[in-house]
């Protein structure tokens, strides 16, 4: 008999866009507070489930459209949150390789273990599981690393006062819950805060699924288990060539991304998965962990679908997150290179990879972004953006660090401290202190070194985009297909622009639901400093 996915039949979820139009997303409709919402994009990173234990570019498009009624917003932003301890500051990056072999495989000992996801948190298990490459690549771990992907699911989605709109541990996930997680809180282990694994009774199953209700309750040391890694840089991508997947792969351990996943479409006696594209990039569902690569991996290992098998050799190499029993290869499976989903996306997706990690450091990080970058904002402008956001510094500070999201790749970026000018930001430049500058290397966010002393009070760190597409990451609510997904925590009169030779608050344009009518929402921007004691 064929061997399909543990627990398939009732656990797999289509595409995360029929999961919507079908009401199986499962989104809170008890919002937290009364907000106006906007309609998702740049996020979608897909979330199928299966399983039965744990072990065993250019910038996405803009919240363009369909909102809802506008609300009354304001709730206080989180601006200081210390950060952990130790080792000092920003990490080199590795060398980039010359050359790139006709084959990479990292098994046994440069990747970690395979997890098992059972619920519905392929976006969760195939994130952490990248990191968990990343540490290994980077020297920190080697591959019995295990991180906790049960503390991602809680901070993700049961914040009090704001965060992302799910329910159940089926409902499907974003990337950028993922890379908001690792970016503004780091990764905890999994001995400290353990997966919660899916009963065998089909009642407790239901019941565990909801967050709060049976076994499925919040850790009661998620606010006290260390932080082992933080991440200080993460590439999002989604043009990237095949070599610049495979140098991202040999820099950073691995990189994540999406496949349309079909039981049918895989070869269970070679590990081989292709699916000749139907031209509806929707169908992508799954999440996963790309580690390496065969250039020269047999044709004919895959099977004929619809009529067709690859014309030419080549595949990825997949770690999977449903088990070991999954497939021939212990988890693994290889992708054809001509797959019509892996590595091709939606306006609204991206992939990602951790490009800069580090054991936590002794300083306070001043934030508007408590979750990172759920959408993004590109003003009107002519090829420079000026944006801002205000912070009330502490006393004997001066900076380290600078730390910002950005779709500005090739640009080049300027960061200066700014006094007020009664509520804003002091437009006059001649006034401002440059902190750093440097060219945006890649999509996604950058940690660099500042220097300089932070006068007390209320002040403005400034960040200037130059290039093609001056583009910033931002904290605001979001809605898809009617339904809210995220729930931003946004103070007004904090983030501006520089518009007309004067700084007025960050707002972005959204149409209403129903009509052709539009209104300004407030946004708060990925714009973050790090300060240590100045003597």
């Amino acid at each position: 008999c064929k061997k399909t996915h543990p627990g398939r039949k009732m656990w797999y979820n289509s595409s995360i866009f029929s999961e919507y139009r079908k009401g199986g997303f499962g989104m809170n409709m008890k919002l937290r507070r009364s907000i106006p919402v906007v309609i998702a994009s740049t996020l979608m990173i897909g979330g199928c489930g299966g399983g039965s234990a744990k072990e065993s570019a250019a910038a996405p498009a803009e919240t363009p459209a369909v909102t809802e009624t506008p609300a009354a917003t304001e709730t206080p932003a989180v601006t200081e949150t210390p950060a952990v301890t130790e080792t000092p500051a920003v990490t080199e990056a590795p060398a980039v390789p010359e050359t790139i072999p006709a084959s990479f495989d990292p098994r046994p000992d440069g990747v970690s273990g395979i997890r098992e996801q059972q619920w519905g948190t392929c976006w969760d298990v195939g994130g952490i599981s990248t990191l968990e490459s990343g540490l290994i690549k980077a020297g920190f771990e080697d591959a019995s690393v295990d991180l906790s992907e049960e503390d991602v699911l809680w901070w993700a989605n049961t914040q009090p006062d704001g965060g992302w709109a799910q329910m159940m541990r089926n409902d499907t996930g974003f990337s950028a819950m993922l890379t908001g997680y690792v970016e503004m809180v780091g990764a905890r282990a999994e001995a400290d805060i353990p997966y919660l694994p899916m009963p065998e009774d089909e009642t407790q199953k239901y019941e565990d699924m909801v967050y709060g209700e049976g076994n499925n309750q919040r850790p009661v040391n998620y606010d006290t288990a260390p932080v082992l890694y933080e991440v200080t840089d993460s590439i999002y991508f989604r043009d990237a060539s095949p070599e610049e997947i495979k140098k991202m792969i040999l820099t950073y351990g691995a990189v994540v991304a999406m496949y349309d996943d079909n039981p049918e479409k895989l070869n269970e006696e070679t590990g081989a998965y292709w699916y000749p594209s139907v031209g509806d990039l929707s169908a992508t569902n799954h999440a996963v962990s790309v580690v390496g690569w065969d250039d020269n991996y047999p044709k004919e290992n895959f099977l004929e679908i619809d009529g067709k098998k690859p014309e030419n050799n080549g595949a990825w190499l997949i770690k999977n997150s449903y088990g070991t029993d999954y497939g021939p290869l212990g988890g693994y499976i290889y992708i054809s290179y001509e797959d019509g989903y892996l590595f091709k996306l939606l306006d609204e997706q991206y992939m990602y990879t951790c490009s800069g990690i580090r054991k936590p450091v002794d300083q306070k990080r001043y934030t508007r972004s408590e979750f990172s970058a759920v959408s993004s904002w590109t003003p009107e402008n002519d090829g420079r953006a000026v944006f801002a956001n205000v912070y009330e510094f502490g006393a004997g500070e001066k900076f380290s660090e600078i730390s910002f999201v950005t779709w500005a790749k090739g640009g080049q970026y300027e960061v200066y401290y700014a006094p007020m000018d009664g509520e804003v930001p002091k437009a006059d430049e001649s006034s401002w202190t440059k902190l750093a500058s440097g060219e945006v290397e890649h999509d996604g966010r950058m940690t660099v070194k500042a220097d300089g002393a932070v006068p007390e009070g209320k002040g403005a760190l400034i960040l200037v985009l130059t290039g093609d597409n001056p583009c910033i990451g931002t904290d605001e609510n979001l809605l898809l297909l009617g339904r809210p997904i995220f729930n931003g925590i946004i103070t007004r009169d904090v983030s501006f622009s520089l518009t007309d030779g004067a700084f007025a608050p960050a707002v972005k344009t959204k149409k209403m639901t129903n009509s052709e009518d539009t209104y300004e929402e407030f946004l708060n921007l990925c714009i973050d400093a790090y300060t240590v004691p100045e003597s």
